[in-house]
């Protein structure tokens, strides 16, 4: 059976059973109220309900998730190019032996990519399967976001194959209708996916677009299940399954090398820790303070974090993001 979820404060919530939806919380996510923190009560009743939905789904399942956690998203605006924006609210399975051994790659953000710094999200770095909440309905399915870089990499390797194509095609045909596939904003219906246009994910994954595959049901449709929504939409989640294992990066479905790039990646991080002593003068090379220079105050006990001082400012930089000056 898939295990107990930890008690983290992003997965709070009243505890009790689902009871099913209201068209409220449909509403919660019109047009009108996004971005602003006035509704975040609103969102997350909504949210509540979904958790305790997702909670149900998670344990009907079980061992078919087996290695899954359940994480939720975030419940409030985020900022996107200087403005607050509203996501849908999303609880997401994701691989935990796939976070534990992409720590590495996964747990540095690029500071100088603009606005992208601030998403730090569970469900944007790995390959998850997700029930998610809107204006439009509840969608179930898969997503690979564009920051999900090993499990994008891993599958353009995949689908250099012909047979690894036309897998995916079979595992889409198997998905519950109206279900489609592809890059955002180009959505296939399953039944008429082809081979070409699976081929045709392999480039357009270069580019932050996530690939997803998505089967959503209308309000109308999701209030008129009552609780047994659990029992439809877990019948629904379950058919998304196979093409998530077949697609997410795994110790045992590795087709880019994945484990190579992780020991490299670790190999240059420890390469780049360099022994400074407190003192030393240094240049910053990264970040908002970029070719700055200032001298380091304090060094961790492993010599991988520094606290330079740049002038009265006191800043705490990774040692491989400063160099003697």
């Amino acid at each position: 059976m898939a295990g107990p979820l930890t008690t983290k404060s992003a997965l709070a919530s009243s505890g009790g059973p689902f009871e099913g939806f209201a068209d409220a919380d449909f509403r919660a996510y019109e047009p009108q109220k996004q971005g602003s923190m006035k509704f975040n009560l609103e969102r997350r009743k909504a949210k509540d309900k979904l958790l305790a939905l997702a909670r149900a789904i998670h344990e009907s399942l079980g061992s078919e998730l087996v290695g899954l956690e359940l994480h939720a998203s975030d419940e409030t605006p985020s900022v996107k190019n200087g403005k607050k924006v509203e996501h849908q609210q999303a609880m997401f399975l994701r691989n935990a032996e796939g976070q534990k051994a992409l720590r590495s790659l996964t747990n540095t953000t690029n500071l100088q990519s603009g606005s992208a710094m601030f998403d730090i999200g569970l469900e944007h770095q790995h390959a998850s399967l997700e029930i998610r909440l809107g204006l439009q309905g509840v969608s179930v399915g898969i997503e690979i976001a564009g920051r999900a870089k090993a499990d994008r990499d891993n599958v353009i390797e995949k689908l250099r194959q012909s047979w690894a194509r036309d897998r995916v095609i079979e595992l889409a045909k198997e998905l519950p209708a109206p279900a489609s596939l592809g890059m955002d904003g180009s959505l296939t219906p399953a039944e008429a996916l082809t081979g070409e246009e699976v081929e045709g994910w392999i480039a357009a994954m270069a580019t932050p677009k996530s690939l997803r595959a998505v089967t959503t049901i209308e309000p109308a449709d999701i209030v008129a299940f009552g609780a047994s929504a659990v029992e439809s939409l877990g019948s629904t989640l379950r058919t998304y399954v196979p093409l998530y294992r077949f697609l997410a990066w795994s110790k045992d479905n590795e087709h880019a090398a994945v484990k190579e790039t992780i020991k490299k990646s670790t190999e240059e991080r420890q390469k780049k820790a360099i022994a400074f002593h407190p003192g030393d003068r240094v240049t910053i090379l990264a970040g908002l303070f970029a070719g700055r220079a200032g001298y380091v105050a304090e060094i961790d006990a492993k010599g991988m974090k520094a606290k330079v001082m740049v002038g009265p400012v006191s800043l705490s930089i990774e040692s491989k993001d400063l160099k003697s000056a």
